[in-house]
Order: C-alpha cells, then structure tokens, then sequence
C-alpha cells in the first residue's frame, strides 16, 4: 500500500519544518518548495496501553503539496516500516494502491491546487 509522509511536529519547529523535515527523513528529498495549498484532516487514536480505559487524543494533520527539482536518490526510512519510495506520475495517482483515507487527502489537494491556479 502507498502512503505519504507523515509525522509529529518537533516542539521547535512550525508544521511546515516538520513537514519537510519528515519528508527528508522518509525519502531523502530535501529541496522542498510548498505549492498554494493544504488540507487538515483529523483523527482519534488510543494511547493508553489498556483497552478497558481508553485515553483517546484527537490529532490534527495538516497535509501540503509539495514540489521539488532535486535528482538525489530516494531513500526509505526502513527503521519507519517503509520499504519502497518512488515519484508517481500525476497522471497515475488516482489508479495507485492505497488507503482510502490517503486517496481523499490526494483528491483534495489536488483538486484545490488545480482549480485555485
């Protein structure tokens, strides 16, 4: 399945540093420009090691769309789980595998960055 890089914002630094920054880590794609758009989606997670008393947290993603020149040599973070990182053709990203959570933050920052340019 095809995700996108995603991770917690370091107390240091604003979204968008966080943002490339993860980005950096998990494909070693660096020189990053941000596009006129992004998305927030939000979620409920359970960080309590016990099922039978929950302590849920509500978490606030904030997605970008990105672009960059660099040819450097994509790199998974395999100590993150990710084994494969690729560039994916515009004109392929509906037809790719993945969830479907993923294939509305795709939809919706495409979508606003083509009809708002």
């Amino acid at each position: 399945m095809w995700d996108l890089p995603k991770g917690k914002v370091d107390s240091d630094e604003s979204v968008e540093e966080a943002a490339q920054r993860e980005v950096g880590e998990e494909t070693n794609v660096k020189d990053l420009d941000f596009l006129p758009t992004q998305y927030k989606t939000y979620h409920m997670y359970n960080i309590s090691k016990s099922i039978s008393s929950p302590m849920m947290i509500l978490k606030e993603t904030t997605w970008f769309l990105m672009q960059s020149k660099t040819h450097v040599k994509l790199i998974p973070q395999i100590d993150e789980g990710i084994v494969k990182v690729a560039w994916i053709p515009m004109q392929d990203v509906h037809g790719i595998r993945t969830y479907d959570s993923i294939r509305l933050v795709l939809h919706k920052l495409l979508f606003n960055f083509f009809n708002n340019n």
